[in-house]
């Protein structure tokens, strides 16, 4: 499980836009122009601008059990805090690995947890739980200001607490383990404080030794030659010599690790500061920006082709020569180093390209910072760069990712007119309204005086006032359908809606990213040679494409299955999605035993699908083909002679057309009577 704060580009945020998101409600910014409870989520086909679907929602401290009125409350208690310029909100989101499913009340109690652990438990929030994704995830919507003191609340070194948190609360909820950077050393306490294990308890004399440390500047770090006499070697990389000094190992350390130099003993350095998430020395925005789009930034491009060259470098001149063959310049800002193209106007954090690249750690490397003396502020022709390029390696991703930038540009240009066309239509019209004000005040000043006079020069601006606003709206509205018409679709999103609209190469490239460390587990069907699978698309099931590849598959008895590169799962099993998964791997396994793996009645319902609809499929597991056979074999049975059973229904009718016949003729010869005693 992880759990992290969305950190708002913007100075503030707004808590009706970001519920708005959550519960995928439908109206404008005004809460009280959303549907009602009952409309909200509850439709199966509710889903967020990102296609997220939306599975449930939570309103706490608020009083009510609707988004909309709490969103209105949140807003009335931010409103009374006039003196904080802070932000207001505080968007918390956690995340499940693939497969985890937990069940709503564990969700909740999560939830709590969580944000007792931040300091507001006793604040206004929403939340909502997303499905339908890689992984089920809850957005948490906090209201930082008090309900009762109105103070605005903000939660230092919230990252350090909700990771400890989450290292707790997969232990009491038996969840799967991620890697939250810590040493392992310390366990959380619910009351928000951090203690030592029993096992880890130490006496009077370790603890004032510490005290004694903390203003005690350490020498420099050891060599490798003196490694066989450290006391200790953590997993984690970090080794602690017996002169108290620490050094920094590689950056695979995780958090509270020491720094190395002259660091003093309580420093402390953060996990990533070396070797990032993907294993080129990236991270945070740069390698969501990659996962999410994926292609390519600038620090992912400096980390894997630029920065070895730069840890060749001796000198700050055979540094920026280094720099140069790419195309690239380094230079100071603020308090530290930055990397750019000097051509396109894009430049990075050179220490988020590698802790080892930072202006402290190069200086004390090559000495005082130098300039270029040879700076150009063009790259020169036929030399190297940085260039956007996919992150998928595939042979159609080239001629793929040309079409994409061509439609891109065509789409750009297209708006660009479009928005230009609409800026001299709203300048003509308030130029008209502009002549016709004007033309009013001419008329107006030979006209009748005193209250007469006012009143019509206040209608004449009531209506100037309703002319601009009316052309405003205009603007806007137009705007909007510009967008619309022109979409801008990153890689990974133009690639899923090209792989949903049948296209196999599209699909390949999507599955040509990395595959995940741990294959997922659950009802699937594989085989053993899965990497010859072939591409196969259900089209007239409307899937659809993740950014991963994946093609999700919806069933109408609510079954979800997800073909993958290597594995059809059945996500959510049912009798429909066994069937589709099934001729999905009989399509793609083409020729080779399937592998059926999960559940037993999963496995069961498959070879009793297999036989009954006579898919040409063959199992490896033993007890499943003889399964599949006997069903073939008693299907078989059935088509030669009738069933028993349809005897007894034939029977059952016959006889329910003789009582018939039986009641219609006792009607007639009492009508017949009836008639005649009228006659008498």
């Amino acid at each position: 499980m992880i759990a992290k704060r969305i950190a708002r580009q913007a100075a503030t945020s707004s808590m009706a836009r970001l519920v708005r998101y959550m519960v995928a409600a439908e109206g404008d910014i005004d809460p009280q122009s959303w549907a009602r409870t009952a409309d909200y989520i509850l439709a199966a086909r509710s889903t967020t601008m990102q296609g997220e679907k939306v599975a449930g929602y939570r309103v706490t401290n608020c009083g009510t059990d609707d988004p909309g009125d709490a969103t209105t409350l949140i807003q009335a208690t931010q409103t009374q805090n006039t003196k904080s310029k802070a932000d207001k909100t505080y968007h918390l989101v956690y995340s499940f690995r693939q497969g985890e499913n937990p069940p709503l009340e564990v969700l909740h109690q999560i939830e709590d947890e969580l944000c007792e652990v931040l300091g507001y438990a006793d604040h206004q929030r929403i939340s909502a739980v997303h499905i339908d994704t890689d992984n089920l995830h809850v957005h948490v919507a906090v209201n930082k200001v008090h309900p009762a003191g109105l103070q605005n609340i903000e939660p230092f070194y919230d990252k350090q607490r909700l990771m400890e948190a989450c290292e707790w609360l997969e232990k009491k909820f038996g969840l799967e383990h991620d890697d939250h950077g810590l040493t392992g050393e310390r366990a959380y306490d619910r009351r928000n404080r951090i203690r030592l294990n029993p096992e880890r308890q130490h006496d009077s004399r370790f603890r004032a030794f510490l005290r004694e440390s903390y203003a005690r500047a350490l020498a420099e770090g050891p060599e490798a030659a003196t490694y066989g006499d450290l006391r200790k070697l953590t997993s984690k990389g970090v080794a602690h010599g017996p002169k108290s000094y620490s050094m920094l190992l590689p950056g695979n350390a995780g958090h509270r690790v020491d720094h190395g130099g002259t660091q003093h003993a309580d420093g402390m350095r953060r996990a990533g500061n070396g070797t990032g998430r993907d294993g080129a020395g990236i991270g945070g925005a740069a390698a969501d920006m990659e996962a999410q789009a994926g292609i390519e930034s600038l620090t992912g491009y400096i980390a894997r082709d630029v920065a070895p060259a730069m840890r060749r470098a001796a000198t700050w001149k055979e540094l920026h020569a280094a720099l140069a063959e790419h195309g690239l310049q380094i230079k100071t800002r603020g308090a530290g180093l930055v990397i750019g193209d000097p051509g396109l106007g894009l430049w990075c954090k050179a220490s988020e390209c590698g802790r080892d690249l930072s202006l402290k750690a190069l200086t004390d490397r090559l000495g005082p910072f130098e300039r270029d003396q040879n700076q150009r502020q063009q790259r020169e022709p036929g030399s190297r760069g940085y260039a956007p390029r996919p992150r998928q390696t595939h042979p159609s991703s080239a001629a793929l990712f040309t079409e994409y930038q061509r439609q891109q540009q065509a789409a750009i240009a297209n708006r660009k007119a479009g928005m230009a066309a609409i800026r001299a239509a709203r300048a003509a019209e308030m130029e008209r309204i502009e002549r016709w004000s004007a033309t009013q005040r001419m008329i107006q000043k030979v006209g009748p005086r005193g209250q007469v006079r006012a009143a019509i020069n206040a209608t004449t601006r009531m209506q100037v006032a309703a002319a601009r606003n009316a052309a405003k709206a205009t603007a806007e509205t137009e705007t909007a359908n510009l967008y619309k018409a022109t979409p801008l679709p990153n890689w990974n999103q133009w690639l899923m809606q090209r792989a949903e609209r049948g296209e196999a190469d599209a699909l390949d490239v999507l599955r040509a990213s990395e595959e995940r460390a741990e294959r997922m587990r659950g009802d699937l069907l594989t085989a053993k040679r899965a990497e010859k699978a072939k591409t196969r698309i259900m089209e007239s099931l409307r899937p659809h494409a993740r950014r991963d590849g994946t093609m999700a598959y919806r069933t109408a008895d609510g079954g979800l299955v997800l073909d993958r590169t290597t594995h059809v799962k059945a996500e959510r099993a049912t009798t429909g999605a066994a069937l589709v998964a099934l001729s999905l791997a009989a399509e793609r396994f083409k020729g080779q035993p399937l592998d059926v793996q999960g559940s037993d009645q999963f496995r069961k319902d498959v070879a009793r699908l297999a036989g009954m609809h006579g898919v040409k499929v063959r199992f490896s597991d033993p007890s499943l083909e003889i399964a599949r056979q006997a069903m073939v074999h008693e299907k078989a049975q059935a088509a030669e002679k009738p069933m028993p059973e349809a005897t007894g229904v034939r029977q059952l009718v016959d006889h329910v057309s003789e009582h018939d016949e039986q009641q219609q003729t006792e009607r007639k010869r009492v009508i017949g009577r009836r008639g005649r005693d009228l006659e008498i």
